[in-house]
């Protein structure tokens, strides 16, 4: 990488360290995941802060130092997305631990990048539908999804769960009546149980979710 690139990036995570630094996680466009350092981020003048919040797409300038990447600057690429509500935030913060799971190097995967761009703005679709989709698109991207035909021909899906897996290997988000969905729920947590490497620690929080809906 040349000194002073520009990426197009997703912050991740970020994580306070040492007086007014920040340590970043992004997914880049051109490079795939990337760690790097922001120093004074966090100090009232800084011009990265307001930048450097999760799930945010911004231009994201790097130099790579003697101790590993340095951010030089972070620009908003788009405006911000609303605050979630505790619904929404916890589907995010689930497709997110998910995509730090299974992406731990460098390696560019602009398909995953475009994604999960599409996830984090989701439209007018569920939160729950939303993250589905993208658990369901990150397996298939990653070549940890079997073919449409042969979940078609193993699995007993209804005529609006083939819509769905139609439209999740085409790359479309579109809203639908995720309570109809339980089938291709059902084989989603069995593929991700066996991909990741330990439980998702957003997992009990999605359970109170899935317990209250059931519920109501």
């Amino acid at each position: 990488m040349s000194r002073g690139e520009l990426l197009d990036a997703i912050v991740l995570r970020v994580y306070d360290v040492g007086e007014a630094d920040r340590f970043c996680v992004f997914l880049t466009r051109e490079r795939g995941r990337i760690a790097a350092r922001a120093s004074g981020a966090r100090k009232l003048q800084s011009r990265l802060g307001g930048a450097l919040q999760m799930r945010r797409h911004i231009t994201l300038g790097l130099k790579e130092g003697s101790s590993g990447f340095i951010v030089t600057s972070a620009l908003l690429a788009e405006e911000p997305q609303a605050t979630p509500d505790f619904q929404s935030f916890v589907c995010m913060e689930q497709g997110m631990e998910i995509l730090l799971s299974l992406v731990q190097h460098e390696h560019p995967l602009p398909d995953v990048f475009d994604a999960t761009l599409c996830f984090i703005r989701q439209g007018d679709c569920s939160p729950s539908c939303a993250l589905l989709w993208y658990q369901l698109r990150l397996l298939h991207l990653l070549g940890f999804l079997p073919e449409q035909e042969e979940i078609e021909r193993l699995a007993a899906l209804t005529p609006l769960e083939c819509a769905f897996l139609s439209h999740t290997f085409e790359g479309r988000l579109r809203s639908t009546n995720s309570a109809e969905l339980g089938t291709l729920r059902s084989l989603c947590s069995r593929m991700l149980d066996d991909q990741l490497q330990r439980p998702l620690r957003s997992a009990s929080f999605r359970a109170i979710l899935d317990t209250a809906a059931t519920a109501a």
